[in-house]
């Protein structure tokens, strides 16, 4: 069973406890997070260093991923349910970022919501 919490407005629902009570619970689930959710993993927060478009960095706790990835913006990703991205810089020769596939799989479920804000 999958469970995505997503869209900017629920961003504020989604939390390293919640994650750890699904997976016990056996359901995967993937979501963005405001990096300064209580139980973060901290080292991906902006503090931690300046990134570039296209960045990655990934933080591991059990089977919790905190994922940063550098777009336009700083995009957090909480996901218990996607094996943990390789941390580096990764843009194409035209300077676009490329998208780790927790990403990917992140937008190609979005709901009617997600879609309209």
């Amino acid at each position: 069973m999958v469970l995505q919490l997503k869209t900017i407005r629920d961003n504020y629902f989604t939390s390293p406890d919640l994650f750890d009570d699904l997976f016990q619970r056996t359901i995967n689930a993937c979501g963005t997070v405001r990096h300064g959710r209580r139980g973060m993993l901290r080292d991906t927060g902006p503090k931690y260093r300046k990134m570039k478009r296209g960045d990655i960095a990934t933080r591991v706790r059990g089977t919790l991923r905190a994922v940063r990835w550098k777009d336009r913006w700083d995009v957090y990703i909480l996901t218990n349910m996607h094996a943990p991205p390789v941390e580096g810089n990764f843009t194409q020769e035209s300077g676009q970022a490329i998208k780790p596939r927790v990403v990917e799989d992140y937008n190609a479920y979005l709901g009617f919501v997600d879609k309209s804000d």
